[in-house]
């Protein structure tokens, strides 16, 4: 179990990393230096982590309590991210991004979406945004988006930043199309984040790691730099180097989604 001493002296490494406590609680440490506390639960077949809070506004003894209510709530067959989400409504009137995302989510799987595409989105809006996932959609500004983005970017994961801010203005956009946001702020974030490499590098490389691989899964692994840069053209140009048709493209779903 953890201590006050160990959580202080805990150190930031290359790669972030988990100390935990108990009973699904852990300090999930990051290369920036932050402490955040989560709790891991099963519910049903599915199993879920639970954003307590960063250390030292929550204390240990405070991020404990927080674990023993949700336990209890999985006891009674109670989601906690579910119940906070009622709560956060009952608060403000307003809906959260999350739910907003996984409205986006369930609506992409009910248009018969490629399964990869849909759990590459899932895990980009549920694990990689996931601090921004209980704020109101209609208080999330761009500045709150441009710090998680530029965490995802200081990792070196610069297509991944990439898909983050693609993925979140998608959200917003279905949110203004059912009435629940009005304006998309990752519009403000266009060029703020770094350029992915070359697209002929990428695809020569793809060809010599993967050569075991079809063209259209080549394509797929760079189609998001792609869409994110709107550059249909490139799409094209990319799609003949590697001999697939443009409109067979993976990713062609999202060419009019920028």
């Amino acid at each position: 179990m953890l201590t006050a001493v160990k959580i202080k002296n805990a150190k930031p490494k290359d790669r972030q990393y988990k100390l935990a406590d108990a009973q699904g609680l852990y300090l999930l440490v990051r290369p920036n230096g932050s402490k955040l506390w989560q709790y891991q639960y099963q519910i049903g077949n599915s199993r879920k982590t639970f954003s307590v809070g960063a250390w030292p506004d929550v204390s240990l003894a405070e991020a404990r309590s927080a674990r023993m209510a949700g336990r209890n709530l999985v006891r009674q067959g109670i989601d906690p991210m579910d119940k906070r989400k009622v709560a956060v409504e009952a608060e403000t009137g307003k809906v959260t991004f999350g739910e907003i995302a996984d409205e986006y989510i369930e609506r992409m799987e009910a248009e018969g979406r490629a399964e990869r595409t849909v759990r590459k989105n899932s895990w980009l809006l549920k694990d990689v945004g996931r601090s921004i996932r209980s704020t109101p959609i209609e208080d999330l500004k761009a500045a709150e988006i441009l710090t998680l983005l530029k965490k995802v970017e200081a990792t070196g994961k610069l297509e991944t930043a990439r898909r983050l801010r693609t993925v979140i203005g998608c959200v917003f956009r279905f949110a203004i199309a059912t009435l629940r946001a009005e304006n998309d702020p990752t519009v403000l974030l266009r060029g703020s984040l770094r350029n992915v490499p070359a697209l002929r590098p990428l695809i020569a490389a793809a060809q010599d790691e993967v050569n075991h691989l079809s063209p259209s899964s080549i394509i797929d692994s760079i189609a998001w730099a792609v869409v994110d840069l709107h550059l249909t053209d490139t799409l094209a140009q990319v799609s003949r180097l590697a001999g697939v048709c443009p409109a067979s493209a993976p990713m062609r779903q999202f060419r009019l989604n920028g």
